[in-house]
């Protein structure tokens, strides 16, 4: 089974994830991690409202906001990912920009990130100061290879603004049981 952080999901990778560690949490969230976990569950409360959220979506977004809500505790196996992604293209060449907000969570960890993807080239120092790529791993520190949380934060507070000028915009919630646990 595929994973939504795109790798083949065959359990934990190594000893140190597989073992839960009965002296200390599952996760360890820092003050501006508590930050961005409350933004992704308000951009899951966003998309719970959003006319349009199937029952099936709004499901994926309930669990997963109860999973992030539980941490750092042991958050059920599941995979789960929301969020939302838009085009911009211009009229004279069709040339675009593609950006896309993500909360994800897998017994492989918590993802929280962001696309910048434009249509032309970009170097990679632009490209990270553009996107937040936030991850935790099981009994790990958590990293970033940005420093976009501020900007994650306000720009999933309204994702309707992105809707205007844009030349597609959607949202996305997924959910299934895991058949391993961290």
């Amino acid at each position: 089974m595929r994973s939504f952080f795109g790798r083949r999901n065959d359990g934990p990778r190594d000893a140190d994830t597989a073992r839960a560690d009965a002296t200390g949490p599952l996760y360890t969230i820092r003050p501006d991690d508590e930050r961005l976990l409350r933004a992704a569950i308000a951009l899951g409360d966003w998309i719970l409202a959003r006319d349009g959220t199937t029952r099936r979506q709004k499901d994926a977004v309930k669990r997963l906001q109860d999973a992030l809500r539980e941490l750092p505790g042991t958050p059920p196996p599941i995979i789960a990912e929301y969020g939302f992604h838009v085009r911009y293209e211009t009229a004279l060449d069709g040339r675009g920009l593609y950006r896309a907000w993500r909360v994800a969570l897998s017994p492989s960890g918590i993802e929280i990130y962001s696309v910048y993807s434009p249509d032309e080239g970009i170097d990679f120092e632009d490209k990270v100061a553009r996107e937040l790529n936030f991850w935790q791993r099981p009994h790990r520190p958590a990293s970033s290879d940005g420093t976009y949380f501020d900007e994650w934060i306000e720009e999933v507070s309204d994702p309707d603004r992105f809707m205007e000028g844009s030349a597609m915009f959607g949202v996305m919630a997924e959910f299934e049981m895991s058949e391993y646990s961290s």
